[in-house]
């Protein structure tokens, strides 16, 4: 979960200084303090919910940290490599931090290693899409706030993992436009967690509902209203999260 929270890290800082190299490195430097968590969760015998919501954690605490490291701070220019107290010392048994390819985007475009290694490169591929993504969203986000001035947007990002709809809702927010409501799935309305997510904006729906004509229809009124109030959505157009990482075909049900 570490590399979750410093690639979430250091996408959401990029995103949110416009690219910033100087705050880039601060908040890449924070992460590092921070260190990671103890992975055992993940293994027999200790497997148990934190499971479940680890990535999360760990992409909120990446975010925490970008926010953190928007104001004027030192950097630890040694807490990579100190032989005391450094990071590659306490955690890497003294390697160095390296990665397997080039942070471009090779695997969101050849997608090799992510169906070994799925949880590993959820990291590297929200760094590669950052990369390309960054340019093109500070270029066009004067555009996206004309066009909100006057119509309800919609958006319908790919679905990767559960940092995706936090980034999109962080990334607008701190830009001057306003969060969407977002279509989730009714499996993510649990306890608690449920009531978070609605307060956050997400609405929750079934998987099918094409033969049920009086859900059908409440369900386009309540969509309706929220176009009517100039309220934006969001939804994934692949209406579930790749486990590959392999983008999937589209499904167009929201959209008519």
């Amino acid at each position: 979960m570490f590399y979750v929270k410093l690639a979430s890290g250091a996408v959401f800082s990029s995103l949110l200084s416009k690219g910033n190299e100087k705050i880039v490195h601060r908040t890449i430097n924070h992460i590092l303090l921070d260190g990671p968590s103890l992975r055992s969760y993940r293994h027999f015998p200790n497997v148990g919910k934190r499971k479940s919501w680890a990535a999360a954690d760990a992409s909120k605490r990446g975010i925490e940290l970008a926010k953190i490291s928007q104001l004027n701070d030192e950097v630890y220019s040694s807490i990579q490599d100190d032989k005391n107290w450094g990071f590659e010392k306490n955690f890497l048994n003294d390697s160095e931090i390296k990665f397997g390819k080039e942070l471009n985007d090779w695997v969101i475009q050849n997608v090799l290693f992510k169906v070994l290694f799925p949880a590993e490169f959820h990291g590297q591929s929200a760094v590669e899409g950052a990369i390309k993504l960054s340019k093109e969203f500070n270029q066009n986000i004067d555009k996206v706030k004309k066009i909100a001035e006057t119509h309800a947007l919609i958006y319908v990002p790919c679905h990767r993992s559960h940092i995706d709809y936090l980034l999109l809702s962080y990334v607008l927010y701190h830009n001057g436009l306003t969060p969407p409501h977002i279509a989730a799935g009714k499996n993510l309305n649990l306890p608690i967690i449920g009531t978070l997510l609605r307060k956050g904006g997400a609405f929750f729906m079934r998987r099918s509902f094409q033969n049920d004509t009086l859900y059908k229809a409440v369900f386009e009124e309540y969509l309706g209203q929220l176009f009517a109030k100039g309220f934006s959505v969001e939804y994934f157009i692949e209406g579930t999260r790749s486990r590959t990482g392999r983008i999937l075909k589209p499904k167009t049900g929201l959209l008519r």
